[in-house]
């Protein structure tokens, strides 16, 4: 009996210290279909922003506002994804 709770205490002990596979990014991103459904409706978020005429253009502003994205991006858990930064006009 004294020897089957040490295996069992070992075992427990070796399963603790087990590590998951790990997952990229973009598999994460990618694989689920919460996450393609997400997308999806950011796109059409994102068409209806473009066709509502709301849209406050200043290339300069985007311009400067899109390298602050792109640096601070560059250091995020997944780089590869860009953002593209737009303004609304909403007073």
């Amino acid at each position: 009996m004294k020897y089957l709770a040490i295996i069992a205490a070992v075992c427990c002990l070796a399963a603790g210290c087990a590590t998951p596979v790990p997952v990229s990014v973009n598999e994460a991103l990618l694989a689920g279909e919460d996450e393609v459904m997400l997308w999806q409706r950011a796109r059409k978020d994102q068409a209806v922003i473009d066709n509502s005429g709301r849209l406050y253009r200043d290339a300069r502003i985007e311009s400067y506002l899109n390298e602050v994205a792109a640096k601070l991006g560059a250091h995020s858990i997944a780089p590869q994804i860009r953002f593209k930064i737009k303004i609304i006009n909403d007073p």
